[in-house]
């Protein structure tokens, strides 16, 4: 999950922090020292049998958080609160012994209590009560069954979303039977993949789900909730909503071209809350942004996908489809000579990552086609600002002073294009050319 840290004083005291933060989040001052005071005087009570507990309220909170060293993104901290659930256990037993304490010195102790259970539920009331008629991971499975065909089958490629509303509308509240739904890892629907997918090494998995899933084509309607379009070979993808219909190639495609074709999902489908502004935990708010990214692939609207980026950066699978879609279809564009297209793509794509250096880098391209050589060097400089080892924008800038005559920058940048990358197939041979024309 996110990059590997490095394991040092600086990023221990950082998860020190991170687990401290998280105590202030979950308990009043008030509650904190009680719970502190229920621990001396467990201790002092009974210290061997204090010991072991102590030891899981130690070890399960900050100890995992030292052993895990998780990185410090919106998606990590997300899952932790389910983590810091066990380390409450033996804190609540302390508190227990406190209130224990105060029985035996004060009358007052049950009303002390009563507060105590009155001020726990307050504090949790916001968030209980923000979360009470919130739909949208219910509304997502729904969403997906309105979608599907009657008899298709769908592969889940990942998303906690994705299977656990599935597996609450199909089998809690028994909708849509026709359907055939299987995860890709073989955990939480029936697998089809057989007895022993879960011992084969990760190659030999992703060989099996081919075999299995290519079986599919031709036989039934086949959809894939994913964000990997090459997820199945010798077929291509197609949007159906926020789903993907896998197409079989022309000799296996008899039965769908039988098949009913689907009207449009975007239709029918129910954004209750979807574009509310509310607190929600990171996996909701991870989710909600699906909606005009897929939306916005299906039809390449940039409004749409500028849209999805406005649910917030910290979203950690949602920057990372964003560039890469924008960098692809920004390519596609200059390869079919709709340079104004393409220049859209790579202006939007460094609004969602203002220092990526490719984009500059082909912006500086865009301007040098259509003779802007001052707005191509600028870019180039922009991109080696950010990127000093961009290969590509030091032999494009050479390429520019090549242009003006400037044969020692020409030189120097073909000489930096080489030390960044060694292979690059082009630039040894005109830094020849270019000495060569110097030395005239």
């Amino acid at each position: 999950m996110g990059e590997k840290l490095p394991r040092n004083l600086e990023t221990a005291y950082q998860q020190v922090h991170r687990y401290l933060a998280s105590i202030a989040g979950s308990i009043t001052l008030p509650g904190l020292l009680a719970g502190i005071m229920g621990w001396v005087v467990w201790w002092r009570k009974d210290w061997k049998g204090c010991v072991p507990f102590l030891a899981v309220f130690a070890l399960s909170g900050m100890g995992f958080l030292l052993l895990g060293n998780l990185p410090f993104d919106s998606q990590s901290s997300g899952v932790l609160p389910r983590f810091f659930m066990l380390p409450w256990i033996p804190f609540v037993l302390a508190f227990g012994h406190f209130l224990e304490w105060m029985r035996r010195r004060s009358r007052l102790w049950a009303v002390l209590a009563v507060l105590a259970v009155i001020s726990a539920a307050a504090s949790a009331w916001e968030e209980a009560a923000s979360s009470r008629d919130d739909f949208v991971s219910y509304d997502y499975g729904r969403n997906i069954l309105k979608t599907l065909p009657n008899g298709a089958a769908l592969f889940m490629d990942g998303g906690d979303d994705t299977f656990y509303s599935l597996a609450y509308l199909t089998m809690a509240e028994g909708r849509r039977p026709d359907l055939e739904l299987h995860d890709r890892g073989g955990l939480i629907f029936r697998s089809v993949y057989g007895g022993d997918f879960r011992r084969l090494v990760k190659t030999e998995k992703e060989k099996r789900r081919q075999t299995v899933e290519s079986s599919y084509l031709g036989v039934k309607r086949l959809f894939y909730s994913t964000f990997d379009r090459n997820i199945l070979k010798g077929s291509r993808l197609e949007h159906r909503g926020i789903l993907y219909e896998a197409v079989p190639s022309p000799e296996r495609a008899e039965a769908s071209r039988r098949a009913v074709p689907l009207g449009d999902p975007w239709k029918f489908y129910s954004f209750r809350g979807v574009y509310e502004s509310r607190p929600r935990p990171y996996r909701l708010r991870a989710l909600v942004p699906l909606y005009p990214f897929l939306e916005g692939m299906g039809r390449w609207d940039m409004k749409a996908l500028m849209r999805a980026a406005g649910f917030g950066h910290d979203i950690v699978w949602l920057k990372a489809n964003l560039v890469w879609e924008m960098s692809l279809k920004g390519y596609e564009h200059s390869k079919e000579g709709r340079r104004g297209d393409a220049e859209a793509d790579f202006k939007a794509l460094l609004k969602i990552d203002p220092a990526n250096s490719s984009a500059l880098t082909n912006l500086g391209v865009l301007a040098s086609d259509r003779g802007d050589l001052a707005a191509a060097e600028s870019y180039y400089e922009q991109a080696l600002k950010v990127d000093p080892k961009n290969a590509d924008a030091h032999f494009n800038r050479g390429v520019l002073f090549w242009k003006k005559g400037q044969w020692r920058d020409v030189i120097a940048s073909f000489e930096m294009t080489l030390r960044c990358n060694p292979d690059h197939p082009t630039a040894g041979q005109y830094l020849a050319a270019a000495r060569r024309k110097a030395a005239r």
